[in-house]
């Protein structure tokens, strides 16, 4: 993954991950202090791999908290996806 992919793929994540009231490309741009339009092309134009992005995740789960003691709780947001361009429509 090239330098650029990786800062676009970390701003993303941030993204998602901070207190915004709208978590919408432009959004998340804006307060990461970029072009909206730069986030836009890089989702639009990187490939993402769901079945290799859904095998990491269920293999870190598996490695770093499973456990005797321990139980996962899987919170969905509520919030209808729609369009064929949103990751995790």
């Amino acid at each position: 993954m090239s330098d650029d992919v990786a800062a676009h793929v970390r701003t993303y994540i941030e993204g998602q991950l901070t207190e915004l009231g709208r978590k919408n490309v432009e959004q998340i741009a804006l307060n990461a202090g970029i072009a909206p339009r730069t986030l836009q092309e890089f989702l639009a134009s990187y490939e993402w791999d769901h079945a290799a992005m859904r095998d990491q995740i269920a293999k870190i789960v598996r490695s770093e908290l499973f456990g005797k003691l321990n139980i996962g709780i899987i919170d969905e947001t509520s919030f209808v996806k729609k369009g064929d361009k949103t990751p995790g429509v």
